[in-house]
């Protein structure tokens, strides 16, 4: 297994391999148009 990617690791002209956002932290946003699947799991 490779380590991980970061932003500190990628070379000038490369790009971040990762899409989307990962969990958001807590405390969560409340209310009906948040979805908590997303907001523990990240998209």
């Amino acid at each position: 297994m490779s380590s991980p990617t970061t932003p500190g690791s990628i070379g000038p002209g490369e790009f971040f391999p990762v899409i989307g956002v990962g969990p958001h932290e807590k405390p969560w946003p409340e209310g009906a148009q948040y979805d908590s699947e997303l907001l523990l799991n990240g998209d």
